[in-house]
């Protein structure tokens, strides 16, 4: 009669230590795709961004020379257009290849930034000052942007919390790592 009580204890611990297990395991599966998740996300943000600062470096390059030109065909524009053209395009294909990990409203901003972008293809019909300011407007939508990327990877948050680890390690540690 003991066996079988022993036996029936044993088996119940052996569930529940089954249980346990593939609930910690469903868990740590849970965060380590989360975790994948982020740094894909972190890494089209990163692209995102070259990509937005490299389109408004070419953009002003490219209002200068139409400003400090006659509004009349100008080879050194139209390569400059060119140019910002195939930046414009791979921007567009890295926004639809990161869509599925970037949140949909960056996604949708970032493609109203690229609709933004062609009134460089009508700079014969443009004067200095729309040019001026439709740059501008370019610039400052893409920091809004920028910021709402920041926000969604909750960089703010993330530093505080790097600094205030760095902070608890004791200096003798550090210098004794150091030395």
């Amino acid at each position: 009669m003991n066996n079988v009580y022993l036996s029936v204890i044993s088996i119940v611990i052996s569930i529940v230590a089954v249980t346990v297990s593939f609930i910690n395991y469903r868990r740590s599966l849970k965060l380590q795709n989360e975790n994948i998740i982020y740094a894909k996300r972190v890494e089209a943000y990163m692209e995102f961004s070259t990509y937005m600062w490299q389109l408004a470096h070419e953009m002003d390059e490219i209002s200068s020379v139409m400003i400090q030109t006659p509004k009349t065909y100008n080879v050194k524009v139209e390569k400059l257009l060119d140019k910002f053209e195939n930046t414009e395009k791979t921007f567009y294909d890295t926004i639809v290849k990161h869509s599925l990990v970037s949140d949909q409203n960056i996604t949708d901003n970032l493609f109203d930034l690229i609709q933004n972008c062609d009134f460089l293809f009508d700079y014969d019909l443009l004067s200095s000052e729309e040019i001026k300011n439709k740059t501008n407007n370019f610039t400052d939508k893409a920091d809004v942007v920028f910021e709402k990327m920041k926000e969604d990877l909750a960089i703010e948050n993330l530093s505080k919390g790097l600094a205030s680890r760095i902070k608890s390690i004791p200096s003798k540690k550090i210098r004794k790592h150091v030395v």
